[in-house]
């Protein structure tokens, strides 16, 4: 009768353990999730400005700096071409645009990202009317 008490006290006490060190995983992974986020804009910002200066080798070295780095963090690109079936769950419609192809996208006009399995920044696009 001792023992079992004793035995049910330690489950519960590697219970509580585990629970504690998952909820400990949860925080890091919602923080850096967080400050993934608010980079991503600096990202977008980079990205235009190599657009506008293709000759800008320093902006292209932090842009890829900055990338591999979220990357390490999980970050990945929701890959969407002109021509694509409009997927709510990873676009974001702004507008639409006459086109022979209802429903599919006409334009990427900012990119977006998931982390792991999950959508942090939808994919805004122009879809066919």
């Amino acid at each position: 009768m001792e023992k079992d008490k004793y035995i049910r006290l330690y489950a519960d006490f590697d219970n509580y353990k585990k629970r504690c060190e998952k909820e400990k995983q949860d925080i890091i992974k919602n923080a850096n999730e967080d400050i993934i986020i608010k980079l991503l804009t600096t990202l977008d910002d980079l990205e235009r400005g190599i657009n506008i200066d293709k000759d800008n080798g320093g902006m292209l070295l932090i842009y890829n700096n900055l990338l591999n780095i979220l990357k390490q963090y999980g970050l990945t690109e929701i890959q969407v071409y002109k021509g694509d079936s409009f997927n709510s769950d990873y676009h974001h419609a702004i507008s639409t645009s006459k086109s022979k192809d209802k429903n599919k996208i006409v334009d990427v006009l900012q990119k977006g990202y998931m982390m792991g399995n999950k959508v942090i920044r939808h994919t805004m696009v122009v879809i066919g009317n």
